[in-house]
């Protein structure tokens, strides 16, 4: 999300997986595509693409409680 001067907008940007392309979504309203908020997205990835890294999956042993509790 980002904010504006209208208020928060939901942004996302993503690799569409038939075309190879970007693809962008975003809730401002605005008429160009990809909007503004969207592109700065793509300028912060390409900053700093570690705050857009996965988590790292969690190690086995909380699987194994987490399976131990819920079953």
């Amino acid at each position: 999300s980002c904010r504006g001067l209208q208020g928060g907008y939901r942004v996302s940007v993503w690799a569409d997986r038939r075309t190879k392309e970007a693809a962008f979504a975003c809730n401002c309203g605005g008429h160009q595509h990809p909007c503004k908020h969207a592109v700065g997205l793509l300028f912060a990835a390409a900053a700093d693409p570690a705050l857009f890294a996965p988590p790292p999956a969690p190690a086995a042993d909380f699987e194994a409680l987490v399976r131990a509790v819920f079953h």
